[in-house]
């Protein structure tokens, strides 16, 4: 007898939404995101996508899967943009106009984990 496999923990938000919405604050393409450059201009809003993606509810995994990396460098990368924007008020606000986009695209009112924003 199979056990039946638990459900995907919910999702405050569509993964394309968001990988729309750093894509265009930032000038880029998806598949820049998902490209192999590391190029500072296009690693950088990467890992922020990894960071909002994180929040929304998405598995490691998950968003390796849709960026095209390793679980680890999720992890990575989503960690070193939660310590920058610690202490960068303009990651922070970059990080809350993106939210709010996604916010708009998608029509709810639901936040991003940690954003302090209940709606």
């Amino acid at each position: 007898m199979m056990m039946a496999r638990p459900a995907p923990a919910a999702r405050l938000y569509d993964a394309d939404l968001i990988l729309s919405a750093v894509a265009t604050h930032y000038g880029l393409t998806r598949a820049d995101l998902t490209g192999r450059s590391r190029e500072r201009r296009i690693a950088g809003p990467r890992q922020l996508a990894m960071h909002l993606l994180c929040r929304a509810g998405y598995s490691k995994s998950a968003v390796g899967r849709l960026l095209a990396r390793d679980h680890s460098t999720v992890s990575t990368g989503a960690q070193v943009t939660e310590h920058r924007a610690r202490y960068d008020a303009d990651l922070q606000a970059e990080i809350e106009t993106i939210t709010a986009t996604v916010r708009a695209m998608q029509g709810g009112r639901a936040a991003l984990k940690g954003t302090g924003d209940n709606g």
